[in-house]
């Protein structure tokens, strides 16, 4: 790339990075007002509960503690996002089983507490070489998707991560029987600040993170959903590597 196409990317990619950035800081001013009014308010009532016995007030400790997680969410998620953007790509050899495995260590209690059965599948026909940083990222996000977005009407709870990997590149599938994504949705849920449901803990932000950090890597997402069934999360990244290795299939039931 001659110089001056450099310089011209290199702008482009700070003016969208600020134009991002001050949506983000104008969205969080605005979500953070509800959880801090919700925590004044509990406050309020904590003082009046030692006139009010009656009142429950490990209940009103729980209630802020939620608000305070909300908060420390939309935080993490800014933090993310700025990290993304300026961050460097930094190549290294992939343990797949080991950053799975960190990732579901992360979110076991949750995973439990839904019972949800986790299949993990990974055909590995090559090495290969990524942003591991990123790519926790990416797993952290579209997991947490999938575990918070289980259809509580149903049974049973899973979730299966698949990953194939050949010497071009890898193709992560991870798909779950939550309550899926309405078609008219489908093609928003990576944009900034979208919410497909109120029931969404974040502020519409980890998708929009997920997608910039594939295409940082040269890679790209889909979503394949319906309403009721589940969701597939398609990811395509190329890799580095073409050293041919065997077979691994693993299993946790909880």
């Amino acid at each position: 790339m001659k110089p001056a196409e450099y310089n011209k990317t290199k702008i482009a990619e700070l003016e969208k990075a600020n134009r991002v950035i001050n949506q983000f800081v104008n969205s969080c001013s605005h979500s953070m007002r509800g959880p801090l009014k919700s925590i004044k308010g509990l406050v309020s009532l904590l003082y009046k509960s030692k006139e009010l016995p009656e009142l429950d007030a490990i209940k009103f400790l729980d209630l802020i503690d939620e608000s305070a997680y909300k908060m420390e969410n939309m935080l993490d998620e800014l933090e993310q996002l700025l990290e993304n953007s300026k961050r460097r790509i930094t190549i290294k050899k992939i343990n797949w089983d080991e950053l799975i495995q960190s990732v579901l260590t992360r979110f076991q209690k949750e995973i439990v507490a839904a019972q949800i059965k986790v299949d993990i599948t990974i055909e590995q026909l090559a090495d290969f070489s990524s942003d591991q940083l990123r790519l926790y990222l990416i797993l952290s996000h579209v997991i947490e998707n999938a575990i918070q977005f289980q259809d509580e009407t149903k049974s049973g709870h899973s979730i299966h991560i698949g990953i194939q990997t050949k010497s071009p590149g890898c193709i992560i599938r991870i798909s779950d029987n939550g309550i899926g994504i309405n078609n008219e949705a489908q093609e928003s849920v990576f944009d900034l600040f979208y919410r497909a449901t109120e029931i969404s803990k974040g502020v519409g932000v980890g998708l929009y993170v997920v997608r910039e950090a594939v295409e940082k890597m040269g890679g790209s997402i889909i979503v394949e959903s319906e309403r009721g069934t589940g969701s597939v999360f398609i990811l395509t990244i190329p890799n580095l590597v073409s050293i041919k290795k065997g077979t691994i299939v693993h299993q946790i039931n909880n």
